[in-house]
């Protein structure tokens, strides 16, 4: 399989979210191949096995992925219309992360209530929601950036301004990596 969508889904609730996304993206684009990646088929097992919040895990979509070219996507999303354009769009490029968010309107959001981490660091806004890559060096390298904020958050997190118990989410993991690779 040449290119298709990743789901990561990790719990009970996320698979269902994930069951439901695909019957989503099926239902609007019906070719479109779809993999949802649960906690048993991560390559390098459970990362974060005392939390059900499994978001250490994420750098692992690169290998999880049996596609060449993934747009991974959370569980918990809709897709309102086919977005098959969007592999012409992305296919030469080795990662993109998204950078814009748009409310239920289909207006762009710019409310950073949440996000604060964005401004107070100088941080690219990214939302690892929606990321496309191909297998490359570029997004293998991408993602053993992730991996390793990941694993050495309280050093990356003493450097940054944030709350002292700030724990890692992928939207400031995502921005950091995005930052220190220059993507």
């Amino acid at each position: 399989m040449d290119k298709g969508f990743v789901i990561m889904a990790q719990g009970d609730d996320y698979v269902k979210c994930a069951i439901a996304l695909e019957r989503n993206i099926k239902n609007v684009m019906p070719d479109a191949n779809v993999t949802i990646i649960t906690t048993e088929m991560l390559p390098y097992g459970d990362q974060a096995p005392d939390t059900d919040w499994k978001l250490q895990n994420d750098w692992q979509v690169y290998e999880a992925s049996p596609y060449e070219y993934t747009i991974k996507l959370e569980a918990d999303m809709y897709i309102p219309r086919s977005i098959d354009f969007w592999w012409d769009v992305l296919k030469d490029r080795d990662i993109v992360v998204s950078t814009t968010a748009r409310n239920f309107k289909q207006e762009i959001t710019d409310i950073n209530a949440y996000r604060r981490f964005i401004v107070d660091n100088n941080l690219p806004n990214c939302y690892n929601g929606i990321t496309y890559f191909r297998k490359s060096d570029t997004a293998k390298q991408f993602y053993e950036t992730v991996r390793t904020i990941f694993e050495n958050w309280g050093e990356f997190r003493s450097t940054l301004k944030c709350n002292v118990d700030e724990k890692a989410t992928t939207d400031w993991v995502y921005a950091l990596s995005c930052h220190m690779m220059g993507v």
